[in-house]
């Protein structure tokens, strides 16, 4: 079994959902586990996303595994703190709209 998917199962993903995430998404199998999705993780996790919901968010929107964490996701958080998100409520804007941290928001923030 690939790294990245032991991973995902150990921070709550569904073992079943694996084989459809790998299906739509087979980018992530390759992804280097301690330089890539960990950091995603613990970025999101430091924003008060629990483990869990990441979990959900990954089964149901693989694709926001393959953002990058320095040329994507930052930059998104920061815009969107730029726009009064307070970052307590930073966490529940994205996990209810996780595509948000793939959104070119530069260009909104102009």
């Amino acid at each position: 079994m690939s790294d990245s998917v032991v991973y995902l199962v150990s921070i709550g993903v569904n073992p079943r959902d694996t084989g459809p995430m790998a299906t739509y998404y087979p980018y992530f199998l390759g992804m280097g586990v301690g330089t890539m999705i960990k950091s995603l993780v613990d970025n999101l996790v430091s924003l008060r996303l629990p483990e869990k919901i990441l979990a959900r968010m990954f089964e149901k929107r693989a694709y926001t595994l393959v953002y990058d964490l320095e040329e994507t996701v930052k930059p998104n958080v920061d815009c969107l703190m730029s726009f009064a998100i307070r970052k307590e409520a930073l966490a529940s804007v994205i996990a209810q709209y996780p595509q948000i941290l793939g959104l070119p928001l530069k260009a909104f923030s102009t």
